[in-house]
């Protein structure tokens, strides 16, 4: 769930968006009795290291129903065979965004979970209306970047972010979608659609961020068919935008945890100190070498929009703490970045952008997220480009009766996570209310995107749920966060600088003196994941070549590491170099046969291209 994060390319996401579009077949004009059916084709999956026989199946529904003339679209269906003696309901799994590959994250860490399950009832992941094979019809590309230099403010922006979501309704239009038909009620009738085709009695329904939001509707106007449901990252029905206290107590809960960190011992007061950066970029925007040539002005606003979209993210996370301080030093490198990828990248998903904006919010949502801006430390900015972009025409709005809460009695098990921003624990709290039957599970230090990782402890909760059992443990802690550290120089920039001044092989050898010689007080941070995250930042900036190298260097420096060669794998994914890319995700697999990422990858791109090597040779 991001907002910008929502609409935009994000680069993990939108790769494995193609993951399964195995069995996906492109839209077609809508035939008479089509509308419901669903076929299946055996075949198989790599999942935690084993190869399961799956079932691949797709799942025609309309695009919009009532419409006699409409379009058919085909959702792509996994399903994994339980091992139950007496199986229960099928378990759906709806993934959240929206936007995110369902099938995708069911391959990568959430496998443990999906193996786990089958001992209770079928696994089913669905591919939702717009993602799979659709997401790529769907993409609203954009070349005109937002200005790079002035500071960032939503204002200056919106005349720019009109015209691009007016742009991208029409451009769907030209395409013959029909935008109505992308709605969360929508995706309820999907649901009840496989529910009725698989010929079963009720589903449980197995959701994270919006996903939940999915799940929670089909709660309410079809309670006979859901069994029970496991619920992570909350998205109530009137919970789509962000309040900006939830953002602010995720903030207060990571330098809490930063503060019993060795490394940031002598910093007691970060928030007071990011107050004051925030206050000084108000005052004194400042421009910030990103790249030699390559200027950015930041202000106020474009750090209250990195830290919003930083907290959904474990990874993001731990590098704000180093962030505060360096910025208070006078550094900005590290937002500079943020910020230049940010403004070159206006790609919106459009099936995302019409979800987000026909569920929106109540009028009394709107005015308490107005009622709390002012004061708080991220404002408004998780919610941008919402709510300006969703009053352009051709989007749809759900009747308020949407957003009322939900009374039910089917049993739910709520999960959230303390450093979660996005979908925060009040939020489950708020909807829990209304649930006769209801568990809460609290994951201690974990993010939104930690929600999706199935450790064991979590495993043994929602398998002990999906049975009917209490779960024993309704708090868990999660993995301690390795944040930052800070060092008297930045390795990033100085591996720019010397890439663009000299040259590749020149700065590998500069790389592995300095780390040779680094000793007991090394000047630069030699972290994996350092160069990782710098190669993450160009691409979002479209500086393609230059991430290449950079992921280059990391699998040098670190050739033992499973995700080194993943992300040039991902690099040469985005460039366009398929058979580059598989022969780095092979890498990848072999140092680590668990990388679900790089396997449901690797499957697609041979699926799609599997003579490309013999081709390129």
């Amino acid at each position: 769930m991001d907002q910008t994060r929502r609409f935009s390319r994000a680069t993990r996401p939108a790769l494995l968006m193609m993951a399964l579009a195995v069995v996906a077949q492109p839209a077609s004009a809508q035939e008479p009795d089509s509308a419901k059916t669903l076929t299946f084709a055996s075949g198989d999956l790599q999942l935690a290291g084993q190869r399961l026989e799956v079932d691949l199946g797709t799942l025609r529904v309309p695009e919009v129903r009532g419409n006699p003339l409409g379009r058919t679209l085909t959702l792509p269906v996994v399903r994994f065979e339980n091992t139950a003696t007496n199986p229960g309901s099928p378990i759906v799994f709806l993934a959240g965004g929206p936007g995110e590959p369902g099938v995708g994250a069911v391959q990568g860490s959430l496998a443990p979970m999906v193996l786990a399950l089958r001992q209770v009832a079928d696994v089913i992941a669905l591919e939702l209306r717009g993602t799979g094979q659709a997401a790529d019809s769907m993409q609203c590309p954009e070349k005109d970047h937002l200005p790079l230099d002035r500071p960032g403010s939503p204002e200056r922006y919106r005349s720019r972010v009109l015209k691009h979501a007016a742009s991208c309704i029409e451009l769907m239009r030209r395409r013959g979608i029909d935008l109505s038909g992308y709605t969360v009620e929508a995706g309820v009738n999907d649901l009840e659609d496989l529910r009725q085709a698989l010929g079963a009695e009720k589903l449980t329904l197995w959701a994270f961020g919006s996903g939940t939001h999915l799940a929670l509707e089909m709660a309410r106007r079809y309670p006979a068919s859901v069994d029970r449901m496991i619920l992570a990252g909350i998205q109530g029905p009137d919970q789509t935008l962000a309040l900006p206290s939830d953002g602010d107590a995720a903030l207060q809960e990571l330098v809490d945890l930063a503060g019993s960190d060795t490394a940031y011992a002598g910093y007691p007061a970060l928030l007071d100190t990011l107050r004051q950066v925030l206050d000084r970029l108000d005052r004194e925007p400042v421009r910030v070498a990103v790249l030699p040539k390559r200027r950015v002005v930041v202000g106020k606003w474009d750090l209250q929009k990195r830290l919003a979209d930083a907290i959904g993210s474990q990874g993001e996370l731990e590098r704000i703490p180093a962030s505060i301080v360096e910025m208070s030093r006078g550094d900005f490198t590290d937002l500079g970045r943020w910020a230049y990828g940010f403004r070159r990248d206006l790609s919106w998903s459009a099936a995302a952008l019409a979800t987000t904006c026909a569920s929106y919010a109540s009028a009394e949502r709107v005015e308490r997220i107005a009622s709390e801006a002012p004061a708080s430390m991220v404002g408004t900015a998780a919610d941008y480009p919402l709510p300006d972009v969703c009053q352009v025409p051709g989007l749809s709005r759900l009747s308020d009766d949407f957003r009322a809460p939900i009374h039910s009695a089917i049993p739910t098990l709520f999960i959230s996570g303390t450093l979660d921003g996005r979908t925060p624990g009040r939020n489950a709290a708020a909807v829990a209310a209304g649930f006769e039957q209801s568990q809460q599970l609290v994951l201690r230090g974990v993010t939104h995107d930690g929600l999706v990782r199935a450790s064991p402890t979590l495993v043994e909760a929602v398998l002990a749920f999906a049975r009917g059992e209490e779960i024993r443990d309704t708090v868990i802690d999660g993995p301690p966060l390795d944040f930052v550290r800070l060092y008297p120089r930045s390795l990033a920039t100085e591996v720019i600088r010397r890439l663009t001044e000299t040259n590749y092989a020149a700065t590998v050898d500069w790389y592995h003196e300095q780390r040779r010689t680094s000793g007991s007080e090394p000047v630069y941070d030699f972290n994996e994941r350092v160069l990782n995250t710098l190669g993450y930042d160009l691409l979002r900036a479209d500086e393609i070549e230059l991430a290449l190298v950079v992921f280059h260097l990391n699998t040098e420096a670190y050739p033992g590491g499973f995700n080194t060669w993943d992300s040039l794998g991902e690099g040469y994914l985005v460039a366009r170099d398929t058979l580059r890319a598989i022969r780095n995700y092979r890498k990848s697999l072999a140092l680590n046969p668990d990388n679900g990422n790089a396997r449901a990858i690797l499957s697609e791109l041979q699926r799609r291209a599997p003579n490309a090597e013999g081709r390129r040779r």
